[in-house]
């Protein structure tokens, strides 16, 4: 059975779990537990009308939908905010309950109003099938099935495109906190899937392969990209990992500074297209209706072009905001990384947050590609992973804080599922003096295949006991 295990892929092994313990997170955490979920939900079925945007009305932002998905949200509401569970009777009953009346109602949802209606492909996927049951939560049960499928299958993609670095990337997917995000109606199951194989493509493209597939490659990136763009700036930045290809990699008629200036053009361009759709709709919480805004994700005294403005005025002064906020979050921002489920203080025990990480950097050191990386490419590389970490801070800092904070709030660890893979890619082609051989990488590996079932085991139970009497 051991020797079974050793010998199985990583993308396999992916699919095993992933599909396993997706499903059993997607049916174990209650409505609206999952970061946002409420909003992404009102915003697919927003969608599903045939409005493109949010929509503004009297002071607020959002769309008219069926009131009975607003009553569903407010039924598991108080979970949120209180150490409260849910009995299974309880659930039962609000679910028979809550089923579509055909009354609309306004419904606020500010902070995913302006995503690309892209993002949202699975869920307007799964309401296709909304006529299969009138139940608010049948629907939103089957929209993180449809969300959880989509994400496994572009990891599944990302897996058999790389070239090298399979283990890592799989390790990565398959965090605690990831697969509990992706296995909700969050659409960071989209963008994060995307920013995964935007690397993944970028990584393949540095290896040997035909023109035909380079030239497929190279399309499906700007098409990523402008996804991204449109959804979360941050991770769009991904597409200069295609700095470190070597030009020579490049098919023939296809010049590597021409298509890079090219889709920096595209970037530019499409970039304050994007801005001036979005732009109208911000509304600040001193402008929001106060009648609502109290319950909404939107702070007092945020002004992102007053913000802006003082960082460009005082640049020293937001290095060391940044500095220090990434400082005191670091540990939180760690576990949040690793091992947190949902609203709250419900974490994975410290000791396994560390196991995890270990595992992690033991298998981003082994899993050593044929090709090492040259110093200026894992140098380009680190940097770009910190620069997105300062240009991520720096909307935070615009979108989430007052004017002259002295603390960036918001530096949660989902937000950097995309960004820090580039640091864990590196670290395979850093030079050591320890045993390389495969044999003690696979018997790491070996280690990691029997933990990570019992990790996550661990967090089943710890979502079950945390949600349900």
């Amino acid at each position: 059975m051991i020797l079974k295990l050793a010998k199985i892929s990583a993308v396999h092994f992916f699919l095993v779990i992933a599909l396993i313990f997706g499903s059993l997170f997607a049916i174990f955490v209650p409505p609206f537990q999952a970061p946002d979920e409420s909003s992404h939900l009102f915003r697919s079925v927003h969608l599903s009308t045939g409005k493109l945007m949010g929509e503004k009305k009297d002071q607020r932002l959002g769309g008219e939908i069926d009131q009975a998905y607003l009553k569903y949200y407010k039924e598991y509401a108080h979970l949120r905010f209180s150490d409260a569970k849910m009995s299974k009777d309880s659930n039962e009953l609000i679910s028979k309950t809550h089923t579509v009346s055909h009354k609309i109602v306004f419904t606020d949802f500010p902070n995913t109003a302006y995503f690309s209606p892209i993002v949202y492909a699975p869920h307007l996927a799964s309401l296709l099938f909304s006529s299969l049951s009138d139940q608010v939560s049948f629907r939103l049960y089957l929209m993180r099935l449809f969300n959880l499928m989509v994400w496994v299958g572009l990891i599944f993609i990302c897996l058999k495109i790389i070239p090298s670095h399979k283990w890592v990337l799989c390790c990565l997917a398959l965090l605690p906190s990831s697969l509990f995000l992706h296995a909700s109606a969050n659409a960071d199951a989209m963008t994060n899937g995307l920013s995964f194989l935007m690397i993944a493509i970028i990584w393949a493209l540095n290896s040997k392969m035909n023109d035909k597939r380079k030239r497929k490659y190279l399309l499906m990136l700007p098409a990523i990209m402008l996804i991204l763009l449109s959804s979360k700036i941050i991770y769009a930045l991904l597409f200069y990992l295609i700095i470190f290809v070597n030009k020579n990699h490049f098919p023939k008629g296809i010049k590597k500074s021409i298509y890079l200036s090219g889709n920096s053009l595209l970037f530019i361009l499409f970039f304050f297209f994007w801005y001036g759709v979005v732009d109208d709709l911000f509304i600040s919480y001193d402008a929001y209706n106060p009648l609502y805004r109290e319950s909404l994700q939107i702070n007092p005294g945020v002004n992102p072009d007053q913000q802006l403005a003082f960082v460009l005025k005082n640049p020293l002064q937001f290095l060391g905001v940044l500095f220090d906020s990434y400082w005191d979050s670091a540990a939180a921002t760690i576990a949040h990384y690793v091992g947190k489920f949902g609203w709250g203080k419900n974490y994975l025990p410290a000791w396994l947050i560390g196991l995890h990480l270990l595992f992690i950097i033991a298998i981003s050191f082994l899993d050593r590609p044929k090709t090492l990386l040259k110093k200026w490419k894992m140098i380009y590389i680190s940097a770009l992973g910190f620069g997105l970490m300062v240009i991520f801070a720096l909307l935070m800092y615009m979108q989430w804080n007052e004017v002259e904070s002295a603390v960036i709030t918001n530096l949660s660890g989902r937000y950097f599922i995309p960004i820090f893979p580039l640091f864990f890619l590196v670290l395979a082609s850093v030079k050591r003096s320890f045993d390389e051989s495969k044999a003690v990488f696979q018997k790491v590996l070996l280690l990691y295949l029997m933990y990570i079932p019992f990790c996550l085991l661990i967090s089943s139970f710890q979502i079950y006991s945390r949600f349900w009497l």
